[in-house]
């Protein structure tokens, strides 16, 4: 009888022990390294990057990435562009897939002035393409989510070792337009931090075994005329406590963009949820 408890509560000792490794989002150590840049938009130096605590989102700051359009300036900086590639690196039996990206800057345009702004990410052979554009007048910080779909999502592969990083690429170029040759206009940094920004928020999953979790997906549109949208994403085991963790995040995010949206009424998001295999 002694003996079948003491198999009972090792058994139970080694269940708890494992718990944790199954409710694990993300791998512990997650690094971008080698950040090579090009372009007008981002010479050397320019261009900083930094991964959050919980490993599930990266940002790339660019310090130098503006266009100006208007009467005595050069057409060239109508259009910049930026050209980055980076290793990433990770603890292996995880492999992951960029979900959304998030720009945040700021855009001043006259009316029949228009800003296109392009982004090209991904993997080598593998990459996608999202475009929007601003049309004047406009003055104002703004932030804009795309959202990848999941039938679209890119995974980085599964590897063995950790320094058998794959190479991404990031392309970004911001292009302004005007059919009045008097009319000014300018895309740059905002006026949070001094920086344009790209978030790319990760969805990470176990290379083997995976485990069915749930993921939300939240929404939040503003009402001005760029429409500017915030996106933030969470899992969890069951359905309302993915939803209830991804409009904290949502709430977060739509508070340090102030400024680029009407209202932080998370209450008013779409939401998404999806049960997936991670």
């Amino acid at each position: 009888m002694q003996k079948l408890m003491f198999l009972s509560l090792f058994l139970l000792a080694q269940i708890g022990s494992l718990a944790p490794a199954f409710a694990q989002e993300a791998p512990k150590q997650f690094r971008i390294q080698n950040i090579v840049s090009s372009g007008d938009g981002c010479p050397q130096g320019t261009v900083a990057s930094n991964i959050s605590d919980d490993q599930e989102a990266f940002t790339l700051s660019f310090s130098d990435f503006f266009a100006e359009i208007g009467p005595g300036i050069d057409r060239a900086e109508r259009r910049k562009t930026c050209r980055l590639s980076f290793v990433t690196e990770h603890e292996p039996g995880w492999e992951f897939a960029v979900l959304g990206i998030t720009h945040r800057g700021a855009v001043s345009l006259e009316k029949g002035v228009t800003a296109k702004q392009t982004l090209r990410q991904g993997w080598p052979q593998q990459s996608q393409v999202f475009s929007q554009q601003y049309r004047g007048p406009l003055d104002q910080d703004y932030v804009q989510s795309l959202r990848v779909g999941f039938a679209d999502l890119q995974w980085s592969g599964c590897r063995r070792k950790p320094q058998a990083g794959r190479v991404y690429e990031v392309q970004s170029s911001v292009e302004l337009s005007s059919r009045r040759p008097d009319a000014r206009g300018l895309m740059t940094v905002d006026s949070i931090d001094g920086e344009v920004k790209q978030v790319f928020d990760i969805l990470w999953r176990h290379c083997e075994p995976r485990v069915t979790r749930v993921l939300a997906v939240c929404t939040l549109t503003g009402t001005a005329n760029s429409f500017p949208q915030i996106l933030a994403k969470a899992q969890a085991p069951r359905a309302s406590q993915a939803l209830d963790k991804a409009r904290r995040k949502l709430e977060n995010r739509c508070l340090e963009a102030t400024g680029a949206l009407d209202s932080c009424d998370v209450a008013q998001a779409r939401c998404e949820v999806q049960s997936l295999r991670l």
